[in-house]
């Protein structure tokens, strides 16, 4: 019986401790508000952050294509980032969601914040002189 109590209460401990670390993780989104980001520029390079880090010179991109495409749910949708550089082929498609736009966790997007979203980086990707269509 009183294996049972012990084995209650370490169990218990051990969700009290868990539910600790994921509020204390939710409460940074300030401080990971860059780990949304699709790419950022540095140096004269694009860096595209979805998957594996991509690096482009800007130099060599003819531009940036971005569509909306439907997500494995009905009413999910992602958004999709294509590079086309100078010597015409494209880079291999990147996809994105509206935490991109939002800055926090999104498990569904909407085609309407996926449209924000491509809005918001066609924006950032114009203050670098870079070319981009839908």
């Amino acid at each position: 019986m009183e294996i049972m109590i012990a084995m209650f209460a370490i169990v218990f401990l051990a969700i009290i401790a868990f539910a600790v670390v994921l509020i204390r993780s939710m409460g940074r989104n300030e401080q990971l508000a860059g780990k949304y980001a699709v790419f950022t520029v540095d140096g004269g390079q694009l860096i595209v952050l979805t998957g594996i880090p991509v690096t482009y010179d800007i130099n060599a991109i003819t531009k940036v294509t971005f569509s909306v495409m439907r997500g494995r749910r009905s009413t999910s949708y992602m958004g999709v980032m294509r590079i086309v550089k100078t010597n015409g082929k494209k880079s291999r498609p990147f996809l994105f969601d509206s935490s991109a736009y939002t800055k926090k966790f999104a498990w569904t997007s909407s085609r309407q914040e996926i449209e924000k979203a491509i809005a918001y980086l066609m924006e950032e990707l114009k203050a670098y002189n870079i070319c981009c269509s839908c």
